[in-house]
Formats: structure tokens, sequence, C-alpha cells
């Protein structure tokens, strides 16, 4: 494992579409993040708006399909963060499947001076993820895309984009993504 410094013109630029900022820092996930427990306050974000937006699908429809939420409109808020510190660089490890395993993995690097982790989700192949440990490496976040997800009570099945006038279906999507990994 290498550490990875981010700082200037080869720092990560990251998207996360969500609406509270700050919030992973104050309240924890209750079903953990990606490398940390439910015990752990960090903030997960992907780098691109496309695999930010398949992230903030997915996460939406778990919690809405989660809570029985009838068909309703949501308005979400792309926030592009400068990140910019310490991290370990995990993208060359094999991806853990076993949450049990990663999450050791993480409370060991959270308890030294590693700002976060760099890594590759398996399920956004080529996309850089960084999970921010410490807030201090966070940039200002600066508002991008306003989107307007529309739940029909089973999954997301549009995406409108306020910003540009556009709107896509949820195959239209994650096949977008799909296509960006294999080129």
């Amino acid at each position: 494992m290498e550490l990875l410094a981010q700082e200037g013109p080869d720092a990560v630029k990251t998207s996360g579409a969500q609406n509270w900022n700050l919030a992973p820092f104050a309240y924890p996930n209750p079903e953990g993040t990606t490398f940390l427990s439910p015990k752990y306050k960090v903030l997960e974000l992907v780098e691109g708006l496309m695999p930010a937006l398949v992230v903030a699908v997915e996460r939406r429809e778990a919690f809405l399909g989660g809570s029985g939420e009838l068909p309703i409109d949501i308005d979400m808020r792309a926030l592009v963060h400068p990140v910019k510190g310490r991290f370990a660089d995990l993208r060359g490890l094999p991806f853990d499947a076993d949450a049990a395993g990663r999450w050791k993995l993480g409370a060991t690097l959270y308890e030294t001076d590693v700002q976060g982790i760099v890594f590759h989700r398996p399920d956004l192949p080529g996309v850089r993820a960084v999970a921010v440990f410490d807030r201090t490496a966070l940039g200002r976040a600066v508002q991008s895309d306003h989107f307007k997800f529309v739940w029909n009570g089973e999954v997301v099945q549009k995406v409108g984009n306020f910003s540009t006038d556009e709107a896509m279906d949820r195959q239209t999507l994650f096949s977008a993504l799909t296509k960006r990994a294999a080129a």
C-alpha cells in the first residue's frame, strides 16, 4: 500500500450527487461505507458526474425502496469537491468482497495519519473513488448540475438535468457508465 499525496493539478476532483455536504461527518451511515463500519463518520465520493449519478441513484433507490415510498420526484444537486491530502492508495489491491475484511483494513487506516483512501469500486470499473476520513482534506464544495430523480415506487426511472434540460431513463444512465468503462 502506498500513500498518495494529492496536490496541485493532479488533485482528485470528485463529484458527489447529494444534498448534505458535510452530513456524513455528523451522522454515521447506518449501513457502513465501503471501508468503514457504521460507527465511523466518513464521506465517500466518486470521480465524474456520470458515476456520481449512478451511485446517487442506487443509494436513493435503496432508501426509497426500503421505506416503501410512493412515486415522487426528488431534486438533487451535484457537488464538486476538490480533495487534497494524504490518502492510502488501494487502487492496486484486489477488492475484498467481504465487508468485514474491508472494514478491518479501513479501521486500521483510519487510526493512522492518512486522511482517507483512494480506491476503485468493482461496480464502477476504472472510476476512482475516495473515502474521506478528515473533512479538512475537502476543499470548498461548488454546486454543479441540478437534477430531478423520478421515483416510480420501485426504481428511479428517469433522471432529469435542470442545468441542461436533458433527461435520461435509468437504463441509459447505467449503460452510459458501462460504455465509458469499456472504452
